[in-house]
């Protein structure tokens, strides 16, 4: 803001009257304060401008036509302003009315040249009667206090006023505030809490305050953090001059980016890009349709058909491999434990034993194979081992889903408990047929135990009989 304090300059001026020939006058002139009082009452921006008009050494009384112009240098230069007529012609103001030699004018350029006081130095050029006085008076201070109150207009290519809209560097756009260029702020900690810094308030709900800035994080760091009522700054965004970012507090001595709390990715997470060692790496969410999203975790261009293994994703835990899923459609996981599922007779109901296992399994038939188009299922090429999906439905409905809307997939669920039921089916024929065996065996040994019996009874009848013909005693026989 300029002073408002007023200043005066003195001129001694001659002029020609074109109403009187040969009649001499001399001006002395005063300059006063800007004001928006009455004095001023023409117009709230403009300027009293008062003199002393005198003739032949004496006060002047009457009325004058003047003009007034300002220039940019005292003598030569160039006009800055359009010229402020009074002679009450044409709609202009009337001739100044000078009474015991004083006069007084309200001049205002605020219309016809709104930036005139731009800051430069300036000269007010007069004429009486059309004579133009010299030297040109220079505009102190005072008057530039328009320059600083506002509205202003625009100032060359430095600063703008636009209906509410301030422009610096260049005008305003749509926002309240334009810079077009850099902004500097700087401040010592002693004045001010938070240091340098920019400050923005709501207006509505908590009505919190946000601030911008980089108190306690040395060279070009930056905080952006929200500031209560007792200057006690909570961080949510802090990036250090390093180049680590932390949200949610100040980041860790670990990777680029530190995030304290839930994170959201609205479509891809990129690692590295499609360049970095020719294998693109990215997990992505699509939306196929109604209800109906998938997550892909990309790992390199290499599918089945591709090199070697192919690229892998691993799981690791204390240093240790845990899984390993290659995109060749190979997977790999520890030992021990291995793949759980929820077991826990609690957690079911309609628990019935399986039937007829054995007979559903057989009615299976296993093949050997090739794809069609592998690289688009996903599966190594070469010669495979498996089932039909067509073939397996009628048995087991639930084993076959689908991969795409034209092609048939299987999951092959339970396989474990109809193994062991077929065992059961299987080992209950097995039993069945043993013990029949067993019982046929049985009646068997019986029934050759019984003609033994009968076999050793007639030997030795044969034996007897053959004895009693060889016995001399019995020759009589």
């Amino acid at each position: 803001m300029f002073a408002r304090k007023p200043f005066a300059i003195a001129a001694t001026l001659s002029l020609k009257s074109s109403k009187a020939a040969a009649r001499s006058l001399a001006m002395a002139l005063l300059v006063a304060a800007v004001s928006a009082s009455p004095a001023a009452a023409q117009s709230s921006t403009g300027w009293t401008y008062q003199g002393q008009l005198q003739s032949g050494g004496q006060p002047a009384t009457g009325t004058f036509p003047m003009t007034f112009t300002l220039w940019n240098a005292a003598t030569d230069g160039t006009a800055v302003s359009s010229t402020l007529v009074f002679d009450g012609q044409a709609g202009n103001p009337a001739p100044v009315q000078v009474t015991k030699g004083l006069f007084s004018v309200v001049l205002d350029w605020t219309t016809q040249s709104p930036s005139v006081f731009s800051g430069g130095p300036r000269w007010l050029e007069i004429t009486v009667e059309g004579n133009t006085l010299t030297p040109r008076q220079p505009v102190t201070p005072t008057p530039y206090a328009l320059f600083s109150s506002a509205p202003w207009a625009t100032v060359g290519g430095d600063i703008s006023y636009t209906g509410g809209k301030v422009g610096i560097g260049g005008a305003p756009s749509a926002a309240r505030l334009d810079v077009t260029g850099g902004i500097r702020a700087s401040a010592n900690h002693s004045t001010h809490p938070q240091g340098a810094h920019l400050e923005w308030n709501k207006t509505d709900g908590d009505g919190a305050t946000w601030l911008l800035n980089q108190k306690g994080l040395g060279p070009g760091g930056m905080i952006l953090g929200e500031v209560d009522a007792a200057n006690t700054v909570s961080k949510r965004i802090v990036i250090n001059g390093d180049g680590r970012i932390g949200i949610g507090g100040p980041p860790v001595n670990f990777g680029l980016l530190d995030v304290r709390g839930s994170a959201r990715v609205q479509d891809t997470l990129n690692f590295g890009d499609d360049n970095t060692n020719s294998d693109p790496v990215y997990i992505s969410r699509i939306n196929v349709g109604s209800d109906y999203t998938r997550l892909i975790f990309n790992c390199g261009d290499n599918p089945g058909s591709g090199p070697g293994p192919g690229d892998e994703i691993l799981f690791n835990a204390g240093g240790s491999t845990q899984f390993i899923f290659r995109s060749n459609g190979e997977a790999f996981k520890t030992g021990f434990p291995g793949w759980g599922t929820i077991s826990d007779a609690r957690a079911k109901h309609d628990i019935e034993p399986l039937k007829g296992s054995l007979d559903r399994l057989l009615k299976l038939q296993g093949h050997t194979f090739f794809y069609n188009d592998p690289e688009r299922l996903g599966r190594r090429p070469g010669q495979c081992i498996g089932f039909v999906a067509q073939e397996v439905e009628p048995v087991f409905p639930e084993w076959v889903g689908s991969f795409d809307k034209d092609t048939k997939s299987l999951t092959i669920t339970g396989f474990e408990a109809l193994a062991v039921e077929a065992l059961r089916d299987l080992r209950t024929e097995k039993d069945s047929q043993i013990a029949t065996l067993q019982s046929e065996s049985t009646a068997l040994r019986a029934e050759n135990a019984a003609l033994r019996e009968r076999l050793n009874a007639i030997e030795r009848v044969v034996e007897e009989l053959a004895n009693r013909k060889l016995d001399p005693a019995n020759k009589h026989e």
